[in-house]
């Protein structure tokens, strides 16, 4: 029996084993850059959420903070507005108490009556 056959076999199993495992080796190669590109996309898609989130939150902050500074404006022009009101009631009594002693005065010179002050 020959030793040459057997080599032969030999090496067409190795051939074969070889070409089977650098498949695999391009098939694993192929599917780790699919997942990388699926990780990346996952990555951007995560980060544009989130800036979103972030933005959106941003601009709820604004909307609350100019709520709160309209409230703020709206309570002092209500104190500002109960003040001018107790101010204007203030002048029309005082200008009826001035009308009154005007008249009594008036009443007081007509009958010639000492004015009292």
């Amino acid at each position: 029996m020959s030793i040459l056959p057997c080599l032969y076999y030999a090496c067409i199993s190795f051939l074969f084993v070889e070409i089977f495992c650098v498949q695999l080796f391009l098939q694993l190669s192929s599917a780790l850059k699919d997942r990388e590109k699926s990780w990346k996309k996952q990555k951007s898609e995560l980060e544009n959420h989130y800036t979103k989130l972030i933005d959106d939150l941003h601009s709820r902050t604004q909307v609350d903070l100019l709520h709160n500074i309209m409230i703020d404006d709206l309570h002092s022009r209500t104190e500002v507005d109960l003040l001018h009101n107790i101010m204007i009631d203030d002048l029309h009594s005082r200008t009826e108490v001035d009308l009154l002693c005007y008249i009594i005065m008036s009443v007081d010179r007509v009958l010639n009556l000492p004015v009292v002050m």
